[in-house]
């Protein structure tokens, strides 16, 4: 099936990743993507036990999405290397963002990133939720913290661009978050609302700004935090931020997504 020839319900349901608790498809998942054409799935570890078993997973997807939908799916996971990676034991797992900078090797973060999407592409997985752009700039924070490339928005700039280009040269998608910068909150959007009014300042933008511009990954992550200067509701789900700040004022034309749904700062 032509996108052009989708119901309005079938293309909004192009615009859904969804996931399912199984190591398999399961029937409510495969009704879902039967009945509203959703396009696009996020794998967790609780699909994952080995690479044999996700290739078969991938390759199920792609073959059954693809029958439903005439449009090719994105399987994506989060795979930052360090506390957050849902890849199989018997797979090459990278060490956090803030070790791989701590080496000071722009080409070391570069590799690191190219054998990580060199593993996903192996396993049919096409989209990788990484890397975090975030300033590690409240030592509190207790989201960020090693998975961020640094302090200073220098340092995220420079390693965090190289990652890009190693996941583009290993031929992944892949996904800047998360704007407009998660780096100073107090709090986890997993948990609740976060508001980062008081402690965000512009300069979280640069490592946006320098990457979009510069390495320009095909997608960046909006977050659930609320920046009360521009929306009194999470970014997510602002057009201040997500229109106005990204695409007009850093020129951002690529996709732009939201994080998780299920995370309570929205629930």
């Amino acid at each position: 099936m032509r996108i052009q020839d989708m119901t309005l319900e079938q293309k909004a349901g192009q615009l859904f990743a969804v996931g399912f608790p199984q190591e398999y498809p399961s029937d409510e998942f495969m009704n879902l993507v039967r009945e509203y054409r959703v396009g696009n799935v996020i794998l967790f570890t609780h699909n994952i036990s080995s690479r044999q078993q996700v290739s078969e997973l991938t390759k199920t997807l792609f073959r059954e999405i693809g029958k439903a939908t005439g449009v090719i799916p994105l399987i994506s996971i989060d795979e930052e290397g360090g506390v957050v990676s849902r890849l199989p034991e018997d797979t090459a797992i990278m060490p956090s963002a803030r070790a791989q900078a701590g080496t000071g090797e722009e080409q070391t973060v570069r590799r690191a990133a190219r054998i990580v999407g060199e593993e996903l592409k192996a396993m049919g997985i096409n989209f990788n939720l990484a890397p975090v752009l975030d300033i590690n700039s409240n030592k509190d924070n207790p989201l960020i913290g090693v998975r961020s490339f640094g302090k200073t928005a220098e340092q995220v700039r420079r390693f965090g661009g190289m990652a890009v280009k190693g996941y583009l040269d290993a031929g992944i998608l892949c996904s800047g978050k998360h704007f407009p910068g998660h780096g100073s909150a107090k709090g986890d959007t997993h948990e609740g609302y976060v508001d980062i009014s008081s402690t965000w300042s512009e300069r979280e933008l640069e490592p946006f700004q320098a990457v979009l511009t510069g390495e320009n990954p095909a997608m960046v992550m909006v977050a659930h935090v609320t920046l009360r200067q521009m929306d009194t509701r999470p970014a997510s789900f602002s057009p201040a931020v997500s229109t106005g700040l990204l695409r007009e004022k850093l020129g951002f034309r690529g996709v732009i997504i939201t994080d998780d749904l299920d995370m309570e700062a929205v629930a």
